[in-house]
């Protein structure tokens, strides 16, 4: 199966991006590239939480970086 594309995830940082989501039997995966950089967040039961650990991700690698 196609990852699904999910835009305009808004960031801790005021930025918005396109990040894509994969969806395996009952759970969810939201993954993408930013900066060139791979941020996968943690599998989750929903698409709503699997796309705030990616938010959760992001924050902890670019969060330092500001």
């Amino acid at each position: 199966m196609r990852p699904k594309l999910v835009h305009d995830v808004l960031t801790f940082d005021g930025r918005t991006h396109e990040v894509d989501m994969k969806h395996v039997e009952k759970t969810y995966t939201a993954w993408g590239f930013v900066d060139r950089v791979l941020i996968e967040g943690e599998t989750a039961k929903t698409a709503t939480l699997a796309l705030t650990s990616w938010k959760k991700q992001y924050k902890e690698r670019f969060e330092a970086a500001k």
